[in-house]
């Protein structure tokens, strides 16, 4: 995901986890600033407000994957 310059993004909620790999610029929320070859894991339910820094940036973006599997209850 490439993303412009001084982008502010909508707080969002991240039901199913995130996570993000930092492969060229930088970004920041309300938990750290993230620089090139930040690596983020967000727990299912977690949330954030992303501010993309003066250069922009490339993310490599996964989310919705980290929900606990649904296990059959023993008999």
């Amino acid at each position: 995901m490439r993303l412009e310059p001084n982008l502010q993004a909508q707080f969002h909620f991240h039901a199913g986890g995130e996570e993000i790999l930092v492969l060229e610029g930088d970004f920041g929320d309300e938990h750290g600033e993230y620089f090139k070859g930040s690596w983020l894991r967000s727990p299912p339910g977690s949330s954030h407000s992303p501010k993309i820094g003066p250069n922009g940036a490339l993310l490599y973006l996964k989310s919705g994957h980290l929900v606990a599997p649904v296990l059959p209850l023993p008999n």
